[in-house]
């Protein structure tokens, strides 16, 4: 794991799981599309079993976290929040967190920017987040994060010189 000595304006947070086959061509795609910006990379590699991680060219501004095993998308976003930037505290981890990170920041005072991105097809390998029962189980996590936020102390410590 390589570390920055100051932080960049913008961190890529990369979930993987056995993406030896693709890794190479997001990280490349990755560079030119961010070629203009100081960034960081953070690859989280959620346990694979594959040489995704060998496959991980070093760079300077490149960051690996490994995980021992298999422990799901959540987990690896959170993760690489926490190595990226201050809003991390905002958030609660739970499994289905990664749904609900743009709620939880706003609701935390944070302001929200998008940056359009361009999708492609995968050209190798296949996804590991199946249809399943995501959509019960992403409409119960949404009641709970509403219940949440509802919940969310509101404060501010009273300077003494006031």
């Amino acid at each position: 794991m390589t570390q920055q000595s100051s932080s960049p304006a913008v961190s890529v947070v990369v979930p993987l799981f056995n993406e030896e086959e693709s890794i190479g061509i997001l990280q490349s795609e990755l560079r030119a599309a961010l070629k203009d910006l100081d960034y960081e990379t953070i690859f989280v590699d959620d346990g694979s079993i594959d040489r995704t991680v060998e496959r991980i060219e070093p760079k300077t501004n490149v960051r690996i976290i490994r995980f021992e095993k298999n422990t799901g998308q959540s987990a690896a976003i959170y993760a690489g929040l926490k190595a990226a930037r201050e809003c991390v505290s905002a958030l609660i981890p739970f499994k289905g967190m990664h749904r609900f990170i743009p709620a939880l920041v706003k609701g935390a005072g944070y302001r929200l920017v998008e940056i359009p991105v361009n999708h492609r097809p995968r050209r190798f390998g296949q996804s590991k987040y199946g249809l399943g029962n995501r959509a019960f189980r992403a409409t119960v996590d949404m009641f709970g994060v509403r219940w949440l936020l509802s919940r969310r102390l509101d404060h501010k410590i009273r300077e003494e010189n006031e």
